[in-house]
């Protein structure tokens, strides 16, 4: 049934390099972390009957909030990473158009998915469908990031950041102590007694650490674009608008900007796992129609065929502008 039909895509999609490459990452770090946890707490020597040594282990209650801390990380960005490929990033319906004849003058129409293109939806190559209010295409979740899955892909970054740099401390303190400390931590000692073993260690560290910043980074740039209520694809296009009407001699006002930051951050990231709307519609500010943003991407995709690569003059600018109220 339906069910099987949506367990066999997300299986298709996780059977790819980026996210078995994502679940290494995430799995490697985790264990070490835990390891390094684990042998940095204090072991008690004794003896056995045998005469053989052997170590009592005391979980104090410090390492154990420690462990738990870094446990609610990982498991919190494997939630969201999954989630981000289950639910998926929202599809716009295969022969999609809108209610009026009007609002078909004012959209785009995509070829390959035979429908219009809603508001702030993009044909993406890769997953061969036109997606809402499309992000990216993430190769580390196999799908683009889009309606659906913007709030689960937020949360992902923020918890994978902060639980590697977090996991990343920790098995930087190990490294040191075996490096500085190493014959007064007989337990660090031994286990990390090869050299194999040791370079896995160093490697988990500069692992978790470099997809700390990495990933970091890009949940700056993705909060960036969030307080704008604006997308990365947008942002690109919302700069070519402000050239376009800049030439014009008109001003551009992007329709999704809300009268706070925090209510366009809010639009995606809430209380709930996923982005408010249906991914169809979406509010305005005054001034503006849901039609607006795709009018804008009509003239831009006008003006693109208009000059062909040649001087993009004042006149040439006047006449994409005035192509674009027939588009078909």
């Amino acid at each position: 049934g339906s069910m099987s039909i949506k367990i066999s895509r997300v299986m298709r999609r996780y059977v790819h390099y980026g996210p078995l490459l994502a679940t290494f990452i995430i799995v490697l770090v985790t264990i070490m972390t835990v390891t390094c946890i684990i042998l940095s707490t204090p072991f008690t020597s004794y003896r056995l009957p045998n005469g053989k040594a052997s170590w009592q282990h005391h979980m104090e209650m410090s390492s154990f909030i420690n462990m738990t801390v870094f446990l609610c990380f990982a498991i919190l960005t494997s939630y969201h990473f999954l989630a981000c490929m289950i639910h998926g990033p929202g599809f716009v319906r295969h022969n999609w158009k809108p209610d009026t004849k009007e609002a078909e003058n004012k959209l785009q129409y995509c070829q390959e998915c035979e429908g219009f293109k809603c508001p702030r939806s993009h044909h993406c190559r890769k997953c061969k469908r036109c997606v809402k209010k499309m992000d990216h295409h993430c190769p580390w979740i196999n799908a683009c990031v889009g309606h659906k899955n913007h709030a689960h892909f937020i949360r992902f970054l923020f918890y994978a950041a902060t639980g590697c740099f977090y996991g990343g401390s920790n098995i930087a303190g190990t490294v040191i102590k075996i490096v500085f400390y190493g014959n007064r931590n007989f337990i660090l000692a031994y286990y990390f007694n090869s050299v194999p073993k040791f370079v896995i260690l160093v490697f988990s560290c500069g692992i978790a650490y470099g997809v700390s910043l990495a990933v970091g980074f890009l949940l700056v740039m993705q909060t960036r674009d969030l307080s704008r209520n604006t997308t990365s694809i947008e942002s690109w296009i919302i700069r070519k608008a402000e050239w376009r009407h800049n030439h014009l001699g008109t001003k551009f006002t992007y329709p999704y900007q809300l009268e706070s930051r925090w209510k366009n951050f809010t639009q995606v990231v809430n209380m709930t796992n996923f982005a408010k709307g249906d991914g169809y519609t979406w509010p305005v500010v005054s001034g503006t129609d849901q039609y607006t943003f795709t009018e804008e991407q009509i003239q831009q995709k006008l003006l693109k065929t208009t000059t062909h690569g040649r001087a993009r003059d004042h006149e040439t600018l006047q006449h994409a502008v005035v192509l674009a109220h027939d588009p078909r």
